[in-house]
């Protein structure tokens, strides 16, 4: 169908389809500017936001350490966690904002928007019509799931992961078609999308890379008259690999080092409310939210009953990639059931990195906006795709306006106490104490010195105090004396003394830099340093960027050489 007939078969009901829509879109995006941030995540984003953005603007390019973290004892955050949205928001302060709640709302639009764009062009590739595509790419944005992610989970990166996970994909819709294809558009997309998402958000990486290899199943993509294309995707998500190597290629040799029991871990048995991942994570605004969320996912479920006796025939009549839409769609339901699909948690590799089984819901909202931009090319279903576009638009607007009820009623948080709280998954490894123990106590502990004696006859004086280095001068008149730092302990950190002789550090029972002085008057060093991994990673990084630019811009002047 032409982009003329879609509008003029379906008038009106596209329009009142685009006022909901509008509608939807407008009071998502600026009503939660109104109000502070709620969710789950809301402190330590806010705390990183600050830290990460402050540290960039003093010329830190890869501020890994967050000083401020745990009381001022420092985490080793971004050692693990992806930088890309930080950088972004780092844009943006640049640009005049110096609000860190202002930071995280424009950083949210702006993924927001990109996202729409990048599954647009996506969808019209997929689909072959800018109308649809462009419905398509509204329900990618604006489904009720998008708007919880961000305003009750306050999960950052995961709503900028949804930026790129089309694009990820996008090459193997495009092999599955079985068009003539130059290998361009597939390594590309497949370097640029895996190189971003990686660094953006690793369990939607995670479930990126689960949809790209069942999807190539299920259209039996290994069959020889597509091997080609599919090595040079391979080839793209290897490229793309090396693209975000500066920040995957440490966390091998650094994750030991924490305490990784919640650190990209599955926990099964958080889902207290109904074992249900999904309704779970809209219950954070107190029961109404919740009663809403439970009420949709059973009236859709009994019109997935409903329709399911009639839609076995249809689904056998479709073609494969749409089977393999509707598998994989199976799948990520199947999946967010976890007292049920425990034994695939555990069986299946790397899926307990995804920590919350809701994340796969990414795949179905995907899904969806393929579905609609599909549904609308196609006569008979259009009525009913403006119809589940509305659906989908009074759904987001009732989350909305009960989110707005409920928000009025809460009390302002105290954003750097629950930060501190939090992320207990970046505390050394062998501590000898709980983590929300550990984090009690250091808060007990936050106005000590910065330097104490633990063992031995030493005194000290601080000579310089920053937040990667302190120098001192210390005096051992016993045989050795040991010191305590008011920093948590990790590999990076190294201590030195004037004649450039390293000392070996150890946490103690609650994190904190322990160091053993010899006897003597000497100068010393406590920084952090660079370590092998995070040079190699950034070396490799750089070639692959530039190559990849080389030989796009050596491909584009051959093509335009032999055009000419």
């Amino acid at each position: 169908m032409t982009t003329e007939s879609i509008t003029k078969d379906s008038n009106p009901i596209w329009r009142n389809a685009a006022f909901c829509m509008a509608a939807a879109g407008l009071l998502s995006l600026l009503i939660p500017m109104g109000f502070g941030l709620f969710g789950h995540d809301a402190g330590i984003q806010i705390s990183w936001i600050t830290q990460f953005t402050q540290a960039v603007a003093e010329g830190n390019p890869y501020p890994r350490w967050m000083s401020d973290g745990f009381y001022g004892f420092g985490s080793p955050a971004f050692y693990f966690y992806p930088p890309l949205i930080f950088y972004i928001a780092s844009i943006f302060r640049v640009l005049g904002i110096s609000s860190s709640l202002g930071l995280f709302h424009v950083t949210t639009i702006f993924f927001t928007v990109l996202s729409f764009f990048s599954s647009f062009l996506v969808l019209k590739q997929i689909v072959g019509n800018k109308t649809a595509a462009f419905w398509g790419a509204a329900i990618y944005c604006l489904i009720p799931y998008r708007f919880a992610d961000m305003y009750l989970r306050n999960a950052f990166s995961e709503h900028a992961a949804f930026a790129f996970f089309p694009i990820v994909l996008l090459p193997i819709y495009l092999i599955a078609s079985k068009q003539q294809l130059h290998w361009k558009r597939i390594l590309f997309p497949a370097a640029i999308g895996w190189g971003f998402l990686l660094i953006t958000n690793i369990p939607s990486a995670i479930v990126a890379a689960y949809s790209v290899v069942i999807f190539a199943l299920a259209c039996r993509l290994y069959r020889k008259e597509y091997r080609m294309m599919i090595l040079f995707y391979i080839a793209g998500s290897l490229v793309g690999l090396a693209l975000s190597s500066f920040f995957l290629l440490p966390i091998g040799q650094l994750q030991t080092a924490i305490s990784s029991a919640n650190y990209l871990n599955m926990n099964y048995y958080s889902y207290q409310l109904t074992g249900y991942a999904l309704i779970d994570a809209f219950h954070v605004l107190q029961s109404n939210t919740f009663y809403i969320s439970l009420l949709i996912v059973f009236i859709l479920t009994l019109i997935a009953l409903w329709q399911i006796r009639e839609k076995i025939k249809y689904i056998r009549q479709c073609e494969m990639i749409e089977q393999a839409e509707i598998f994989i769609l199976c799948f990520a339901v199947l999946i967010q059931i976890p007292y049920i699909s425990k034994p695939l948690w555990l069986f299946l590799p790397m899926m307990r990195m995804l920590q919350f089984t809701w994340r796969w819901d990414i795949w179905i909202t995907f899904f969806l906006s393929v579905f609609v931009a599909r549904g609308i090319t196609r006569s008979k279903h259009l009525q009913k795709s403006y119809g589940f576009i509305m659906l989908v638009a009074a759904s987001t607007l009732a989350l909305v306006s009960v989110y707005t009820f409920n928000i009025r009623k809460l009390p302002e948080l105290d954003y750097p106490k629950i930060a501190n709280m939090m992320a207990t998954e970046y505390l050394p490894h062998n501590i000898t104490l709980p983590g929300d123990s550990v984090i009690g106590l250091l808060s007990e502990h936050r106005k000590d010195p910065l330097i104490q004696r633990k063992n031995g006859s030493v005194a000290f004086r601080l000579i310089d105090d920053k937040a990667l280095l302190t120098s001192f001068n210390a005096s051992v008149s016993s045989e050795k004396g040991e010191i305590t730092f008011r920093r948590t302990y990790f590999p990076t950190w190294r201590l030195a003394d004037d004649r450039g002789i390293d000392y070996p550090i150890r946490p103690d029972s609650l994190g904190r830099i322990v160091a053993t002085l010899p006897n003597g008057n000497r100068n010393y060093v406590l920084k952090i340093i660079k370590i092998n991994e995070e040079k190699i990673g950034s070396w490799i990084s750089c070639f692959a960027a530039f190559g990849l630019l080389g030989l796009f811009m050596f491909t584009t002047f051959w093509r335009n050489s032999k055009d000419s």
